[in-house]
C-alpha cells in the first residue's frame, strides 16, 4: 500500500484559524487539540503518537497554507466514518468555543505545572531556610546592628534627652497620684482621680512605645503613636477641667464601647480568637440599655460621655479637641492619621524617606524622627501639666515646670540632630 492510500491528504486554507487562535506560537498545539477532539467526536479513535504527528503536520500546513492531515483513509473506514462526512467536519472553520475549550484545558495544564513548580520550590526553599536560618538571622542582626550604631551617632543625644523627659513624667505622675491619694477623704479616690491616674499611666505607655520606635528609626510609626498620645492627652484635659460626674460617664461609657464591640462580634460571627457567648451578650446588652436610661440616648455614641458638656451628641473626636483648645494640632492630627491608616497619602508620603528619594521604606530610616519626637514631648508635657493642676501638688507642680524648660531642651536637641540627618544619604 503507497503513501497516497494509506494517508488522507486534506488541502485547504488555515486562514481563518489563524485569525481564531490568540497567539502565533500557540497555534500547532491549539489546532491539534481542536482537530483531534473532533476525530474523537466522530468516532474516529487516537493512536499512539498522533500528537506529535498532528503538532509537526500543522507546522508544516501554517508555513504551507494548507494543513495534510497524518490519517489513513483505512483508519476513518475502521472506525465506520464516511470520508465525505470526515473531510467536511475536519475542514470547517476553527469556532470560538473550540479556541474557548483549548485555552481552558492550556490553562488548567499550566496551573496544575506551575502548582508542581511551585510545590517542589517552596520544598526546596524550606530545606534551605532550615539549614540556613541561623546564618540569614545573624546576616539581619548585624545589619540592624549597624543601623542602629549609626542612628545613635546622629540622634543619640536627643534620644536621651526624650527619654529622660519620660523619667520626668513619671515622677510628676507619682508624685500627683500619691498627693491625690493623701488629699482624699478616707483614703478613697473619685471617678475623676481614678480617671486621671489610668489616662496619664496610658499616655506615658505610649510615649514609652514611641521612644522606642524612635530609638530604632521609624518616624512613621512614631508619629502613628503620637496621634493615640495626642487623643490621651485631649481626653485627659477634658476631664481634668471637669466634674467628677464627667469622669464617671467617661469611665462607665466603657460598656458603652463593650456593647458595640461584642455587637460586631455576633454580626461578623465568633471565631476561635474572639467570641461572645448569648448569655454574655444578654448581660452586657442590660448594662448598656441601664446607662442610657441613666444617661440618655445622646450617650450611645463613640464620645457619648461628653455629650452632656458638650450639648449635643459627641460623634466626632474634633469636637473634643475643640472644646479642649487644641484644635491648633489638627494638621498635624491629620497627618499622623494617614499612618494609621492604609491611604495613598500615608503609602507614598514617609517621613523616614529622605529628600527627593523614590523608593519604598522596608525598615528603620536615619530620617525623620524630628515630627513625632516634638510632636510626643509637646503632649506628654501637657498631659503632665493637667495631672499636676489637678492634684494641686507643690512638688508635682515645681517638678512640671522644670520639666516643661527641659522639653524645650528636648525639641532643640532634635533640631540639632534634624540638621544632621540631612547630610546623610
Amino acid at each position: 500500500m503507497n503513501g497516497e492510500e494509506r494517508d488522507l491528504k486534506l488541502r485547504f486554507p488555515v486562514q481563518d484559524a489563524l485569525q481564531s487562535m490568540a497567539t502565533k506560537s500557540q497555534l500547532p498545539n491549539a489546532l491539534t487539540f481542536v482537530y483531534l477532539r473532533r476525530m474523537a467526536d466522530l468516532g474516529v479513535p487516537s493512536a499512539k503518537g498522533d500528537v506529535k504527528r498532528f503538532c509537526r503536520a500543522i507546522e508544516l500546513g501554517l508555513k504551507a497554507g494548507t494543513i495534510r492531515f497524518p490519517v489513513s483513509e483505512k483508519r476513518i473506514h475502521s472506525a465506520g466514518v464516511d470520508r465525505e462526512a470526515f473531510v467536511e467536519v475536519m475542514k470547517r472553520a476553527v469556532s470560538d468555543e473550540e479556541v474557548e475549550a483549548y485555552v481552558e484545558v492550556f490553562e488548567k495544564a499550566v496551573m496544575n505545572a506551575t502548582t508542581r513548580v511551585i510545590e517542589f520550590t517552596s520544598n526546596a526553599h524550606g530545606q534551605y531556610l532550615k539549614l540556613n536560618a541561623e546564618d540569614i538571622l545573624n546576616e539581619h542582626r548585624s545589619h540592624r546592628a549597624s543601623f542602629l550604631a549609626e542612628l545613635r551617632n546622629v540622634w543619640g543625644a536627643a534620644l536621651d534627652k526624650f527619654e529622660a523627659l519620660l523619667g520626668i513624667a513619671r515622677e510628676v505622675g507619682e508624685f500627683s497620684l500619691q498627693y491625690m491619694a493623701e488629699s482624699s477623704e478616707n483614703g478613697s479616690w473619685s471617678y475623676k482621680q481614678d480617671a486621671m491616674a489610668f489616662l496619664y499611666g496610658r499616655a506615658c505607655q505610649v510615649t514609652d512605645e514611641i521612644s522606642v520606635l524612635l530609638a530604632h528609626g521609624f518616624a512613621d510609626g512614631a508619629q502613628a503613636r503620637w496621634r493615640s498620645l495626642h487623643e490621651i492627652q485631649v481626653v485627659l484635659r477634658v476631664l481634668a477641667h471637669g466634674d467628677d460626674e464627667l469622669s464617671r460617664r467617661y469611665l462607665e461609657h466603657h460598656d458603652i464601647d463593650l456593647y458595640h464591640e461584642a455587637k460586631a462580634t455576633i454580626s461578623f460571627g465568633n471565631t476561635k480568637v474572639q467570641g461572645i457567648s448569648e448569655a454574655e451578650f444578654d448581660g452586657i446588652q442590660c448594662g448598656r440599655a441601664e446607662l442610657l436610661k441613666e444617661h440618655g440616648e445622646h450617650f450611645d455614641v463613640g464620645y457619648g460621655w461628653a455629650s452632656k458638656v458638650l450639648g449635643f451628641k459627641a460623634t466626632r473626636f474634633s469636637d473634643i479637641e475643640k472644646f479642649a483648645d487644641a484644635s491648633y494640632l489638627r494638621p498635624f492630627y491629620k497627618a499622623a492619621s494617614a499612618n494609621v491608616h492604609a491611604s495613598s497619602r500615608g503609602t507614598f508620603t514617609r517621613l523616614g524617606a529622605p529628600d527627593m528619594s523614590d523608593g519604598a521604606l522596608a525598615g528603620g530610616s536615619l530620617h525623620g524622627l524630628h515630627r513625632p519626637a516634638v510632636g510626643a514631648a509637646h503632649s506628654l508635657v501637657l498631659a503632665a501639666i493637667d495631672v499636676a493642676n489637678a492634684a494641686v501638688s507643690p512638688d508635682a507642680l515645681a517638678q512640671v515646670m522644670a520639666m516643661e524648660m527641659f522639653g524645650r531642651e528636648v525639641n532643640r536637641a532634635f533640631e540639632r540632630a534634624e540638621k544632621a540627618s540631612r547630610s546623610k544619604k
